[in-house]
């Protein structure tokens, strides 16, 4: 997956996981919010890469309404807990035993997918996706009174 890319795929499936603190947390509560949720394994060095950009896209645009995911697709809260202490991650972490991940159409990660405030999907990416572009294309679609 290099770069983001426009998917055009519709409604992104609805889903609800456990969060490495053990609250729950829903996709479709999230409606009215960019969403970007972030596919990613331990294991895997370019997800490791990533992390510092999802954080920074955490602080920067949470509060202009953007929400980071990190959903760990290896299915174990507390490996995926210690992970995020370890990496300092202040984005929630959800843990995925696999469901989501296969809705999503995860084959390789990182797999970074971009919902919009209606709940489409409306981008997606990978490892190579630079933090440059995906702030541009959350810009676009964070609500214009927020930046």
């Amino acid at each position: 997956c290099a770069g983001v890319r426009s998917v055009n795929s519709g409604p992104a499936p609805a889903f609800t996981l456990k969060a490495t603190d053990g609250s729950s947390t829903s996709l479709a509560s999230l409606r009215g919010r960019v969403v970007l949720l972030d596919f990613w394994a331990a294991w895997c060095g370019p997800c490791v890469r990533k992390m510092p950009t999802l954080n920074r896209l955490h602080k920067d645009l949470g509060k202009k309404g953007l929400t980071v995911l990190a959903i760990n697709i290896e299915g174990q809260r507390e490996p995926a807990r210690r992970f995020a202490l370890k990496h300092g991650l202040k984005m929630k972490v959800l843990v995925d035993n696999g469901r989501v991940s296969s809705q999503y159409g995860v084959v390789t990660i990182p797999h970074l997918v971009i919902v919009d405030t209606k709940g489409e999907i409306a981008y997606t990416g990978g490892a190579n996706t630079r933090e440059s572009k995906i702030r541009s294309v959350i810009d676009e679609l964070l609500p214009k009174e927020a930046l």
